[in-house]
């Protein structure tokens, strides 16, 4: 079999589930719990950015969608335990992360699927005629 370079993700559908959780995270932490987004000491929302960069630097290191959350899960299970150590806003926290990740998955789909080489069949060439040059350079 030829390798052609094309590869097509079986699992379109994990970029638009980790949206929507991540706007139901976010909507949870800001609906049900005192500590929202807005209520974030300086160390959670440094752990915010590593969460929302990480999967950003990843995708352009040249991994996979699906091998990157295998890299950046680890990322945001410790993100979690330091959010709780400091008594931050979990849910609100981990919601941001998932809907950065969930929106870059479909933004990188969409512009996989404009950048994909497409397969174009080209005309029938009509055989060229032979043209021969005549040199009028003296032969010695």
């Amino acid at each position: 079999m030829v390798d052609t370079g094309i590869r097509r993700e079986t699992d379109s559908w994990l970029a638009p589930a980790l949206l929507v959780a991540g706007v139901i995270a976010v909507g949870y932490g800001m609906m049900f719990h005192a500590p929202g987004s807005q209520d974030m000491n300086p160390g959670v929302e440094g752990a915010v950015t590593v969460g929302v960069f990480a999967p950003m630097l990843l995708l352009l290191h040249g991994l996979r969608f699906t091998e990157m959350l295998k890299v950046v899960v680890p990322i945001w299970l410790l993100q979690i335990v330091a959010t709780a150590a400091v008594s931050g806003p979990i849910a609100s926290s981990l919601g941001i992360n998932l809907c950065a990740t969930g929106a870059i998955g479909i933004l990188a789909r969409v512009l996989a699927s404009y950048t994909a080489p497409q397969i174009v069949v080209a005309r029938a060439r009509t055989p060229r005629r032979e043209v021969r040059i005549q040199s009028f350079a003296r032969a010695s």
